[in-house]
């Protein structure tokens, strides 16, 4: 008897599991070597990053040095200056009491009489003012290099603060810039073994599809082994009859094939629906979040009776829907005003069109969202 035909299609899903499996072990040893890959340039950045982090931390010690050195130096250079100031002053004061003491004793007498008193005393406050002239112009000086040592120091101060900023700044932006690669190549990382888990729990199904396919081969070769020799026994040697119940057992088989595989796109198909569905939900209600959470609607009603007919007392009015979303009304004192919504309704609206403007609302509330819709008017102006 020929092979039937449902163990060469047994066969050729065996072979087609089989290239799968192969196909699917070769993308997860690419994935692998990617995140192998991954974790070495993550090695990398760290490494790179930790070395910017310590010549940063070198820097701004060695910054902070020099700082304090300069600090030294302005305070030695103002002291050396005040002791300068000192002496001079010291040597003013020495000189003025040489020279009174050289003109006493060129007078030799220890008495001065008057008129070498008024000369002294002359003398006495010339040499003063002389020396206040020498003390102001020192202090002057003194004043003026103080002033010049503050506006350099504070000249330096601030250089020192700009580059001091500006290098903060920088190595601030190299290591977001680094940590900001580094955080990418961790969540590539991470989307690569979610990857690999996917792929090593297809190969999982693969091989159990694979098992429950050698199963069927071994069944379905063994039953038409059965079948065959029953027939044979049976038939009596008549060979078309024995073929012929070999055939009906081949589709059989075929059928029951035919039969798991709708079920299995079933399954496939139901999954799918159900994640539409959730897809519709979310952005049907995103929709809804964009046109806004609080929105309002006017809806103009018809003119009453007296108000059609003008009323002594009373002003013409005139309301219009503009564009669908103005209110324009116009008065005869105030003239025309207009007022925006989110929907404006004209007086010939129907309810279905009404209904058109909360429908979406309904589908939010099936799909399992609060909404709260709040009609207000006067009685008879259609809220209902």
């Amino acid at each position: 008897t020929p092979s039937p035909a449902g163990l060469g299609n047994a066969n050729s899903i065996k072979s087609t599991t089989d290239s799968t499996l192969q196909f699917w072990q070769n993308e997860r040893m690419e994935l692998f070597q990617k995140c192998k890959n991954l974790e070495s340039q993550k090695a990398v950045l760290e490494a790179e990053l930790e070395e910017r982090r310590k010549e940063f931390g070198e820097e701004k010690i060695e910054m902070m040095q020099k700082w304090e050195d300069n600090q030294k130096q302005w305070s030695l250079k103002q002291q050396e200056m005040i002791r300068d100031w000192e002496r001079q002053k010291k040597h003013l004061v020495e000189q003025f009491h040489h020279d009174k003491d050289r003109w006493l004793r060129a007078r030799g007498i220890p008495e001065l009489q008057a008129t070498d008193k008024y000369e002294w005393e002359r003398e006495k406050d010339q040499i003063m003012k002389n020396w206040k002239e020498e003390t102001d112009i020192l202090t002057t000086i003194w004043n003026e290099d103080k002033e010049e040592w503050t506006k350099e120091k504070k000249l330096l101060l601030n250089t020192f603060d700009a580059q001091r900023d500006r290098f903060v700044q920088d190595k601030t932006d190299g290591m977001v810039t680094m940590e900001s690669r580094l955080e990418a190549y961790s969540q590539e990382s991470e989307l690569l073994k979610a990857e690999v888990a996917a792929l090593q729990a297809d190969k999982a199904r693969s091989q159990e599809e694979n098992e429950r396919n050698k199963l069927f081969v071994l069944g379905a070769t063994q039953a038409l082994d059965e079948w065959r020799d029953l027939i044979a026994n049976v038939a009596g040697g008549n060979v078309d009859l024995a073929q012929s119940f070999v055939t009906l057992a081949t589709e059989k088989e075929i059928e029951k094939e035919k039969a798991q595989q709708c079920m299995q796109e079933k399954e496939l198909l139901t999954q799918q629906y159900k994640q539409e569905l959730t897809l519709r939900k979310q952005l049907h209600n995103t929709l809804e979040d964009i046109k806004g959470n609080v929105r309002v609607i006017v809806r103009v009603r018809p003119y009453l009776q007296r108000e059609q007919v003008p009323v002594q007392g009373y002003d013409e009015g005139k309301v219009d829907v503009a564009d669908g979303m103005t209110v324009t009304v116009t008065t005869a004192t105030a003239g025309a005003k207009g007022f925006d919504f989110f929907r404006a309704l004209s007086m010939e609206s129907t309810q279905e069109e009404v209904f058109e403007e909360v429908r979406p609302l309904m589908q939010s509330t099936l799909d399992g969202f609060n909404v709260c819709i709040m009609a207000y008017g006067q009685t008879g102006s259609g809220k209902t």
